[in-house]
């Protein structure tokens, strides 16, 4: 490919950047009370500090400026490619819509501190190479507030004591501290607050609330498959399915030397004692070698009674018998997709 162009030496520093500025907003923020604390000067330790002690600092302006148009500036051009496109209505009128975005604004600065304090500890637990879990979104409404106040008990304690420190050493700074503490203390509670799940008329809604996207209506109209995969792991079906054995053939070296044996004590042990004896790691091995899992489906069709692939293939026996068979419309070959009910 050549090169890397400006857009990808610019894509590179964004993603990084986007690691340091939680740690970087934090070290600002330290030496801003610094110099706060320090006392009047004839030039600001550093340019821009907000806790500058000169009214009219052209530095501090200009980065309050520059803040204000990247917080700002996104959300006043989507209201005003809504407004202008006449798609407010979809949001429920113009003035529903800014209102919206001025709440959604709220809940982004309140959230701000949060992210930047757990942001932080998590570029820290990184470089210093220790494990930092990463988990999907919770939007199912079940955070109660124990476990909210488990997770960001350690903040909220670290905020209140930070908090009363300032107002111990520099009170004249704690209105300046409020907005980065006070988020933070509440953290437990806005968390079970943005964490439920949301009713019907309620506000902070968009258009895909009321009327389905265009790809997700394609997706429920697809006929159904001719028989229930829901009585089978992803697993049990990925082995006993000649499709997916099939189409798992991609351009992968076969496994030889050790790790050949390897897997084929994987396959072996599986077919015996089942895929309760294997970790998710393994499953996960032998489904990425082409040649483990046709063994494996292999193996799992001639089981004998008292196999565990045994019972598998008379659950899948039984999911056939609990519903007729129904047109199948996926883009594969019709062919293929009978393979349940050639083998019941």
């Amino acid at each position: 490919m050549g090169k890397l162009r400006l857009a990808h030496r610019m894509a590179l520093v964004t993603g990084i950047l986007s690691y340091l500025a939680s740690p970087l907003w934090l070290v600002f923020l330290g030496l801003s009370g610094f110099v706060a604390l320090a006392g009047p000067s004839a030039t600001p330790a550093l340019p821009g500090v907000m806790a500058t002690t000169e009214a009219d600092s052209s530095a501090g302006a200009l980065l309050v400026a520059v803040t204000a148009l990247l917080l700002f500036g996104p959300r006043l051009l989507a209201v005003g490619d809504q407004w202008l496109a006449g798609r407010t209505v979809r949001f429920g009128g113009l003035f529903r819509l800014c209102a919206n975005t001025f709440l959604e604004t709220l809940a982004a600065l309140a959230l701000a501190p949060i992210r930047m304090l757990v942001h932080t500890l998590h570029v820290v637990q990184a470089v210093l190479n220790l494990n930092v879990g990463w988990q999907g979104q919770n939007r199912s409404g079940g955070l109660s507030p124990g476990l909210s106040l488990r997770h960001y008990g350690l903040l909220l304690a670290s905020a209140a004591a930070g908090l009363t420190l300032i107002y111990w050493h520099a009170p004249t700074l704690t209105p300046w501290a409020l907005p980065v503490m006070a988020p933070v203390l509440l953290a437990p509670a806005l968390a079970c607050w943005l964490g439920r799940t949301p009713g019907l008329g309620t506000w902070l809604q968009v258009p895909e609330d009321e009327q389905t996207t265009r790809v997700i209506e394609l997706a429920e109209t697809t006929g159904p498959l001719s028989h229930d995969p829901g009585r089978l792991s992803w697993f049990e079906q990925v082995v006993v399915s000649p499709v997916f054995t099939g189409i798992s053939d991609y351009d992968a070296l076969p496994a030889t030397g050790k790790k050949a044996r390897a897997l084929a004590r994987l396959v072996d042990r599986c077919a015996i004692e089942g895929k309760q004896a294997l970790s998710h790691r393994e499953l996960s091995l032998i489904c990425n070698h082409p040649e483990a899992l046709k063994a494996l489906h292999c193996r799992a069709w001639r089981a004998l009674h008292e196999s565990p692939w045994r019972e598998v293939l008379v659950r899948m026996a039984q999911s056939l018998e609990r519903r007729p068979p129904a047109p199948v419309s996926l883009p594969r070959q019709p062919a293929d997709l009978t393979w349940a009910e050639a083998a019941s």
